[in-house]
């Protein structure tokens, strides 16, 4: 029997067609094409079904099939083995989505920058692009900085922090198929 959220009317979802590189041998592939039509549905139906367990999404197969998913997550104490960065800070904290945002505005306002031609328009973009800089380090970055201070961690430099945001920003807007 297929999930329940394959069945339903895609009008109805807000799904996006997204492209995650996944790296796995040949095998690994072959078992997982082998497990999904067991389950009478193609790997990426499987590995979606998993992916709106994993996230807790109100597409997910139910509340048993999240507490396992979350489970699974916890025991690969992938958060164990990271290291801190300011990404993953913010992800800690749940602001990651507001920085992306900030930094998805900062980059368009600098594509936008690349493309005029007036001096005055670009000297005004490059005013309104230090204005966000600035706000996101004061919204984001000085606290990660000072609270890894505090608790005596390694830090990344502001260039740093900002430039693994804008890779993560770059990255995720790759997946959802915006570059």
């Amino acid at each position: 029997m297929r999930a329940s959220f394959i069945d339903s009317d895609p009008e109805d979802m807000d799904f996006i067609h997204c492209a995650i590189p996944v790296r796995i041998t040949d095998q690994e592939c072959v078992d997982l094409s082998e497990l999904a039509a067991r389950a009478g549905m193609s790997a990426g139906e499987l590995l979606t079904s998993f992916i709106h367990d994993l996230t807790g999404s109100d597409h997910s197969n139910g509340s048993d099939e999240r507490e396992c998913a979350s489970g699974w997550y916890e025991r690969c104490c992938f958060e164990l083995t990271r290291e801190e960065s300011f990404v993953s800070w913010l992800a800690d904290r749940y602001e990651l989505d507001f920085a992306y945002r900030n930094m998805c505005t900062i980059t368009a306002l600098e594509d936008l920058k690349n493309h005029m031609g007036d001096r005055i328009e670009k000297w005004a973009l490059s005013r309104r692009i230090e204005k966000e800089l600035s706000e996101l380090e004061e919204e984001y970055y000085q606290p990660y900085f000072f609270a890894m201070l505090r608790e005596r961690k390694p830090y990344e430099s502001k260039i740093q922090a900002f430039n693994h945001l804008r890779e993560y920003t770059s990255q995720l807007d790759e997946m959802r198929g915006m570059n």
